[in-house]
């Protein structure tokens, strides 16, 4: 594998560092930063999201085949950052002044850079590559929350901003929560009348004392970072204010010390006769990632290549990778070789500053198939696998987050075909190819999506690797908002909305454009209301039996009839623990019924749904009746026909 040039690599960190780039000031080095970027070819666009002309700067690199990656590393660093003077001894650089010396993340910006410009040098196949320059990160990630992650092609994003060794992978990231308290007393002259003053500093110090500071746990850890207020030495303060801060690698702790903190705060407010003035911000959102998960693998595949030690581990601080995550664009924070970032004793060693351009430029090698741009790379750890031309998706119960990948087909043995036990229909086994590894199957024609809809929002950010421009998704979930909702949640993850198609019992609603249809050939299709209507003509057999040809006129016109009935006797047998029988029995149940039926069908006519009168009375005098025709209009004709001969 190409390697870093070591004395470029640290000639560009040393640059950087002089450049002033404090949060909220990064217009200069943002300027540096386009220019470099679009010499080495890349298309760059400038968000200017931020104040006074700060903005993320979003490049993307042309061609390439395999996983899409971005890189990513911020802009801004922290004070007292101004006026940096780098100097290099026994081969690590240090600031000379008062300053830090600003390898947060400028040591990410520089690396970036290095691996932009070995592989515009070399021969190295590399996958679609973009890079996203993000500004204040070091305010709560300001700029990483502005980042439009439905514009990236990337299916993964590596981070290089942590302490640590180059090699290091921060496999899990607290959720973070800012924290501000304003105590309200009365002022009063020290001398004169202090018994009219009620403190707020004695307040703020009482709150203080209550609070837990420090490491809590090993997931943990609480700090109060500001404390301010009072006016004059005379006089009794009328107003004090605590900034401080709560982390976790677990919500469910973070939670609870927040809960204790601010019942804490508020007796101490009482205690002194005052008022709190209380907030709070969830900034950022944890993320955990698992041996197995793609980021980690490819990550692990270039610490390899690199010849660098890989390790995972959990970190106590955050970076733009929990904030991408949770945007929908799964992501990975990498050591980036800084020490004591955020301090006037930060420093790096040079030979880091190439190991972790060499690190990247590994990240970038795994993530392209083998044999890309006619190279067979004899030095790859993790060759890519071939993409079929479809995939399937469905979670296990017992961990709908983890493996969800066509598990029940990892046996590779043909059956023998079975007989059926639906009118005389076989089964249809195939040999297939099996992983729950999104990132080994690649970009599908096909995708079809078999997961409990309570999965959807563990499973659908899984879906990236196998998504490219032309796959279709197909989902055969139930439910009222499927053929909304998945295409809403897809768009965060850079799924294509308008080929998301969602499928009933022998039906198939189109969610948009028509770029998504079946061909004419192999469907037949029928309009009814607001949405597009068809009948699949697959020629797989277990796809396609002949009873399911029926075509509800509008099925969500009919989901909703069968709502109507029963949502309101699901919501009242809940409530009431009564069977039909019972709650019949009693005016005030009968009244909730009806109450029952009246909101689902006041939503459904908001939604556009046309129900007419004799649906709702049917909903109000005969709900199991309602529940059953309409249920049957939904069935297999093959299956409707039965149903009525019994």
């Amino acid at each position: 594998m190409a390697k870093a040039n070591l004395e470029r690599v640290t000639q560009t960190f040393l640059d950087l560092v002089r450049i002033d780039s404090p949060t909220f000031k990064e217009q200069a080095i943002a300027e540096r930063l386009m220019a470099e970027l679009d010499a080495l070819g890349l298309a760059v666009e400038h968000d200017r999201s931020g104040p006074d002309g700060v903005g993320n700067l979003i490049g993307r690199l042309p061609g390439g085949t395999g996983l899409p990656i971005a890189l990513s590393a911020h802009l801004d660093t922290v004070q007292p950052g101004e006026g940096i003077r780098p100097i290099v001894q026994d081969g690590v650089v240090r600031s000379e002044g008062e300053t830090i010396l600003g390898a947060d993340d400028q040591a990410g910006l520089a690396a970036i850079l290095e691996t932009l410009r070995v592989l515009r040098e070399s021969e190295l196949s590399r996958p679609p590559l973009e890079v996203v320059l993000t500004w204040g990160e070091e305010r709560a990630h300001l700029g990483a929350r502005l980042v439009d992650v439905s514009k990236l092609h990337a299916k993964l994003c590596f981070v290089p901003d942590a302490e640590g060794d180059v090699g290091t992978i921060i496999a899990a990231a607290p959720s973070y929560e800012s924290i501000s308290a304003t105590f309200v007393g009365a002022a009063a002259h020290a001398g004169m009348e202090p018994e009219q003053g009620r403190s707020a500093i004695l307040a703020a110090a009482r709150a203080i004392v209550r609070t837990p500071l420090g490491r809590l746990d090993e997931d943990t850890t609480c700090n109060v970072g500001l404390v301010s207020g009072g006016s004059v030495r005379n006089a009794v303060p009328a107003r004090a204010t605590i900034e401080a801060e709560a982390r976790s690698l677990d919500d469910g702790k973070l939670d609870r010390v927040l809960t204790d903190l601010r019942e804490g705060w508020e007796a101490a407010a009482a205690e002194t006769g005052c008022t709190l003035e209380y907030s709070s911000r969830r900034e950022y959102r944890a993320y955990r990632l698992a041996e197995d998960d793609p980021a980690v693998r490819l990550a692990r595949a270039g610490a390899q290549a690199a010849g660098v030690p890989y390790r995972a581990v959990a970190t106590g601080g955050g970076s733009d990778a929990n904030t991408f995550a949770e945007l929908g664009l799964p992501s990975v924070c990498l050591s980036a070789a800084m020490r004591r970032p955020h301090t006037r004793d930060e420093h790096i060693a040079t030979a880091d500053l190439g190991r972790l351009a060499d690190f990247l430029l590994g990240i970038v090698a795994a993530a392209a198939p083998r044999g890309s741009n006619g190279r067979a790379h004899r030095d790859r750890p993790e060759p890519a696998v071939s993409a079929p031309t479809w995939a399937s998706c469905s979670s296990a119960a017992e961990e709908p987050s983890r493996r969800c990948w066509t598990r029940a087909l990892t046996s590779t043995r043909s059956r023998p075909r079975s007989p059926g036990r639906s009118r005389g229909h076989g089964e249809l086994h195939a040999r297939l190819p099996a992983t729950d590894d999104p990132t080994e199957v690649g970009p599908a024609d096909l995708l079809l999506f078999c997961v409990k809809t309570y999965d959807n929002d563990a499973t659908i950010p899984g879906l990236r690797p196998m998504v490219g421009p032309n796959t279709a998704i197909l989902t055969v979930q139930n439910g009222l908002a499927t053929s909304s909702s998945c295409p809403r949640r897809t768009a965060r993850t850079q799924c294509s909305a308008e080929r998301w198609l969602a499928a009933g019992p022998g039906l198939l609603p189109v969610s948009s454009s028509t770029s998504c249809r079946p061909s004419p050939s192999t469907s037949k299709w029928a309009r009814s209301g607001r949405r597009q209507v068809s009948t699949l003509s697959w020629r797989a057999p277990s796809l396609s039996p002949p009873g399911w040809r029926s075509v509800v006129e509008d099925i969500q016109l009919t989901l909703w009839a069968k709502l109507l009935a029963m949502g309101s006797l699901s919501a009242l047998g809940c409530l009431t623990r009564l069977g039909t029988a019972e709650w019949r029995g009693h005016p005030a149940t009968r009244e909730l019924y009806a109450t029952l039926v009246g909101e689902a069908a006041s939503v459904a006519r908001a939604e556009e749904i046309a129900l007419d009168d004799a649906t709702v009375d049917q909903a109000l005098a005969q709900p199991t009746d309602l529940v059953r025709r309409t249920e049957r209009r939904c069935m297999p004709i093959s299956k409707a026909r039965s149903a009525s001969r019994s």
